[in-house]
């Protein structure tokens, strides 16, 4: 494809050189499997995936502790893997954009020679130990004098935000949720496969940070993601079809009012700098994984994106844009809502999946292009600065 030089981006010469290479997902929901034992056996799956030897896999990044446990000992999974040639561990928080930073980061790894292929994983037991954190804020902060103890709480803002201003209503947002399900519904890899939901199902969902309900929320369970960063030329003679990585890009919310902080994502220059690198705009995009932690995540995006203009993302849903008819599929599987939330794993993994033409009775034809969007960081659950950061990854066959 002829890129035209408008939309060339300084990073043009790193878009396609790498790829994912392979891909390991274990069985979610519960598994009587601790967090460690979840990623080494995604860690084996992904080297299988790609037909190398764990012992090919020279750098590994894992999902630290964050405020989840997730990842407790860095230093255990690749002992348990069997990766005894790394060259790089490592450890990294950025929430439910961690996949997309560390995507990111073994592209860093691999331009400076330090790595020749990276592992990237992300594991959690919390559905066995049934681990529901009831407050991650310290109450002694200005968040915390005003009842702001959960994200919950700040994507409740963010939603009757939007309702203020554009009229949104629970019915669109709701949409949202009822529209992964479906998906999920014929997906029998999703914890949701099998159990329906109507619009109904969702308003009569009982709420738990006004105006957001049960089902704006995404589930809580045990999995293990891994997937292998190579070099495009290298991925080319392994087991499975190569995904190109075309683009990548951040943003973040440090440039708003303090009151847009807590009202709205800044999506501009993550989605600016990825399309650059990629040569692409949204007419190139086939199919969309856009981080779903909260359905008003997923309503923000597709604003910010511009699948549809500012203040028009709940009637988008409404209008079933986001189904398998629409013009762009959205969170195919089910995402965080309806599959599992492996933050933003979840997105890489069915996006691989999708551009492979591996994703069974969801498959989007003819998917040669993805977008895949993370919405994380954890700034702004412990002091008075909010700091979310969104981050874009571009696949492409």
């Amino acid at each position: 494809m002829r890129v035209p030089e408008e939309r060339v981006g300084m990073n043009r010469h790193l878009s396609n050189k790498y790829a994912i290479a392979g891909l390991g997902v274990t069985p979610v929901g519960k598994t009587g499997m601790s967090s460690d034992m979840l990623a080494a056996e995604a860690v084996r799956l992904a080297a299988d995936d790609a037909g190398l030897s764990v012992d090919d896999l020279d750098g590994f990044i894992t999902h630290n502790a964050g405020m989840h446990g997730y990842g407790r000992a860095t230093g255990d999974v690749p002992r348990r893997a069997g990766m005894r040639n790394a060259k790089m561990i490592w450890s990294m928080y950025a929430g439910g954009g961690t996949a997309m930073a560390q995507v990111m980061t073994a592209i860093g790894a691999l331009e400076t020679g330090m790595c020749s292929a990276v592992v990237c994983v992300l594991a959690s037991d919390e559905g066995t130990r049934h681990d529901l954190r009831a407050s991650i804020i310290r109450p002694a902060s200005t968040a915390g004098a005003y009842g702001m103890f959960t994200p919950g709480a700040i994507h409740a803002m963010m939603f009757r935000r939007h309702m203020h201003d554009y009229g949104t209503t629970p019915e669109q947002l709701g949409m949202i949720a009822v529209t992964q399900r479906a998906y999920a519904n014929k997906r029998p890899d999703a914890i949701m496969h099998g159990r329906t939901m109507t619009i109904d199902d969702y308003l009569d969902s009982p709420p738990v940070v006004e105006p957001l309900r049960r089902f704006d929320y995404c589930l809580v369970s045990d999995h293990g993601v891994a997937f292998i960063v190579t070099s495009a030329e290298r991925a080319r003679d392994l087991k499975t079809q190569p995904v190109h990585i075309s683009g990548v890009g951040m943003s973040h919310q440090l440039k708003l009012s303090p009151k847009e902080q807590y009202s709205m994502l800044d999506i501009t220059e993550a989605k600016e700098q990825a399309f650059s690198m990629a040569g692409i705009t949204m007419r190139d995009i086939d199919v969309a994984q856009l981080y779903d932690c909260w359905t008003v995540t997923v309503l923000y995006e597709l604003e910010g994106y511009g699948f549809c203009a500012r203040g028009e993302g709940g009637a988008y849903a409404a209008d079933g844009m986001l189904g398998p008819d629409g013009p762009i599929p959205v969170n195919t599987q089910g995402g965080g809502l309806s599959w599992t939330h492996a933050r933003g794993h979840t997105q890489i993994s069915e996006a691989v999946r999708q551009l492979r033409g591996e994703a069974g009775g969801t498959q989007v034809k003819d998917a040669e292009v993805a977008l895949c969007a993370g919405h994380g960081g954890d700034t702004s659950y412990y002091d008075q600065t909010p700091c979310y950061q969104h981050l874009t990854v571009v696949l492409q066959k």
